[in-house]
């Protein structure tokens, strides 16, 4: 992300916790209600002085009322579940550690993948893949490295078919958690020991319980809008993704037919997904949103200020300083993972690229090339490096990637029927 661009991040609060204050109640003082006695006075034949009258008994003091114990702070239960599930993925925020290259079974499999002599790499970007694949060849040069690019509204379906076909064209996948776990359930991942390649074992995870294979975190990126503030004062945003459906803004946007869709998996979690359908309809039918394959250009000349549900930090748009980004809340998080394909046609150069993309090198010139890198390390976005998205930002993890492929299947058969 470029040093200069304005980046709000309106957060809202989902949860108000407030600490209940015990009142202590002062009893009212006052004189002991029993009344002390006289003294009956000396009996004697001749007159004689009075007998001084004993002084009263002090009254005792009043008792001190006990103190109330100061209750508990309660916290409502269906709001914390959801809120924890919502920021699950922050904890990959905080798995700083590094890539252990002297770790013994990466000194075992090095010959082992030299003597494989290549790896092939399937991930959504070709910029990515190649990012990657230059940085493992300066790193083993013994090893070529072959990286491609598919589209995410194609990739997982290029992968299944070359399953399907015996093909064995890929060695490692790089994917989203909704489009990894679509490969695991069905037994398409090799199950690997990340932590004894030297990879912190906290980053990996099984997208499916029942079946043999597992993942690794590799980077995180978000969804975000983009604004032509040339064309679009930035004072005049809205605060939810909902203001979009007003008619000043009629004309004025653009969506990516993928990420527009995509992105709704994540607004389903926060929102009733019913709402955000009908929003998805009104955007399309009343306020003119042309949804295209490619909204960049549009942006950049101002045919559309507006780019709603992009995604990333991506150097080409970003590079125009009158553009910046802008976030709603309900908007996704990333965890994108890397994967061993379970009949990976080079399995020792597999488990040394995906050990090596995992480093803390890698995952910068992922950042320097692509505008996307591990958080931990510092290379997201801002509000993810510092955990300003917390409140606000549906972050993908093993609590919802699930939910967020049901609701994203709804939106685009309820806002896009002919398309299905």
């Amino acid at each position: 992300m470029q040093t200069g661009n304005v980046r709000l991040i309106r957060t809202v609060a989902l949860v108000a916790l407030g600490a209940l204050v015990a009142v202590l109640l002062a009893a009212c003082g006052g004189d002991d209600p029993t009344p002390t006695a006289r003294p009956a006075p000396t009996a004697t034949t001749a007159p004689a002085a009075p007998a001084k009258a004993a002084a009263p008994a002090k009254p005792a003091a009043p008792a001190k009322p006990a103190a109330k114990p100061t209750p508990t702070a309660t916290i409502d239960p269906v709001l914390a579940e959801r809120q924890a599930k919502l920021s699950a993925g922050l904890i990959y925020r905080d798995m700083k550690d590094d890539w252990d290259r002297t770790a013994a079974e990466i000194q075992r499999i090095i010959p082992l993948a030299e003597a494989e002599g290549k790896v092939l790499v399937t991930t959504y970007s070709d910029a990515t893949a190649q990012a990657w694949c230059k940085g493992f060849e300066a790193e083993f040069p013994a090893i070529d490295c072959e990286g491609r690019g598919i589209g995410a509204a194609q990739i997982t379906a290029a992968l299944v078919t070359e399953q399907e076909a015996g093909q064995r064209g890929t060695d490692v996948a790089s994917l989203a958690m909704s489009h990894t776990s679509q490969l695991a359930d069905r037994g398409y991942l090799a199950d690997v020991d990340y932590a004894a390649l030297g990879v912190d074992g906290d980053r990996a995870w099984v997208p499916n319980a029942e079946v043999p294979g597992n993942a690794l975190g590799l980077f995180q990126n978000q969804y975000t809008h983009f604004i032509n503030t040339d064309l679009v004062d930035i004072a005049d945003l809205p605060d939810t993704m909902f203001g979009w459906n007003d008619p000043k803004w009629d004309g004025l946007m653009c969506g990516n037919s993928f990420l527009f869709r995509a992105g709704q998996g994540f607004t389903g979690i926060y929102y009733d997904i019913d709402r955000v359908v009908e929003w998805g309809q009104q955007l399309i039918a009343d306020r003119d949103t042309i949804i295209t394959s490619s909204c960049d250009p549009l942006i950049i000349s101002g045919e559309r200020p507006i780019y709603v549900f992009g995604y990333g930090n991506p150097p080409g748009l970003l590079e125009n300083e009158n553009i910046v980004q802008y976030w709603n809340p309900g908007m996704g998080v990333n965890l994108f993972s890397g994967a061993i394909i379970h009949n990976a046609p080079h399995p020792n150069a597999a488990r040394l690229f995906i050990a090596y993309v995992s480093s803390k090198a890698s995952s910068q010139i992922q950042w320097d090339c692509c505008g996307a890198g591990w958080a931990a390390y510092g290379h997201a976005s801002e509000g993810i490096t510092s955990g300003a998205f917390a409140a606000d930002m549906v972050y993908e993890s093993t609590e919802t990637f699930r939910d967020r492929v049901k609701w994203q299947t709804q939106f685009s058969k309820e806002v896009f029927p002919g398309a299905q």
